[in-house]
């Protein structure tokens, strides 16, 4: 059995938008991060999803927000 929770939306401009889902299948947790797209301006609010993302067993979710951590103090110590 398969379950998709979006837990955020990021608009990164008006035609992309970024959302992080938990997927659950066969009693496992992913997290997926992908980037999603607008066809056009008159596609309303319909988003698709692309190949441009990632995909996360629950198993390293500590280990990819430790790097993520990481990645912004070495980008505020410039």
């Amino acid at each position: 059995m398969s379950e998709n929770k979006v837990i955020a939306e990021i608009e990164n401009h008006s035609t992309e938008l970024i959302k992080i889902q938990v997927n659950r299948w066969n009693g496992s947790a992913y997290i997926d991060v992908r980037i999603f797209y607008r066809k056009s301006p008159s596609d309303g609010e319909a988003w698709h999803p692309t190949k441009k993302g990632i995909r996360i067993h629950e198993e390293l979710l500590g280990d990819l927000i430790s790097g993520l951590e990481k990645a912004q103090e070495a980008i505020e110590e410039g």
